[in-house]
């Protein structure tokens, strides 16, 4: 996966915040872009293997507050995967009128929805990444996403 390169980092908005929605097992993907530099803010990526969570209503209650306030919501899937909690944390997400920038090949099932007007589609993480969706607030344009 490839990351922005060091100098874009001073120029990161710190007040930018992405909550990604995924199966479990792409939690490395979004540990891997926090740690690049990038403003991931779904805490259920460090707890996503099997055993770590304690309490589930707790994270579930607390999935759904990260999801609201935030600047985007990066939504992933890959091909053959059924989304469940995902599916929630997307309604969730447009719900509180945040952009979705989705990531994948299953859109088919999201016949209606992928027309909202807060719904983009990208074919990689990185394409999302540099989408006028996350450069408006990273590079201090006075547009804003929401």
């Amino acid at each position: 996966m490839r990351t922005h390169p060091d100098s874009i980092h001073q120029r990161v908005d710190p007040t930018f915040r992405v909550y990604t929605a995924a199966k479990t097992a792409h939690a490395p993907k979004w540990r891997a872009l926090r740690d690049a530099g990038y403003r991931i803010v779904a805490s259920w990526v460090d707890e996503a293997g099997e055993g770590q969570c304690a309490d589930y209503a707790e994270l579930a209650g607390r999935c759904v507050r990260e999801v609201t306030g935030k600047n985007l919501g990066l939504l992933y899937s890959e091909p053959g995967e059924v989304l469940k909690g995902t599916l929630i944390e997307l309604g969730v997400t447009l719900g509180s009128g945040v952009p979705v920038a989705y990531i994948g090949s299953g859109a088919g099932f999201f016949r209606v929805f992928r027309r909202h007007p807060l719904w983009r589609e990208y074919r990689t993480i990185e394409d999302a990444l540099s989408s006028e969706l996350y450069q408006v607030r990273v590079y201090g344009t006075t547009h804003s996403p929401n």
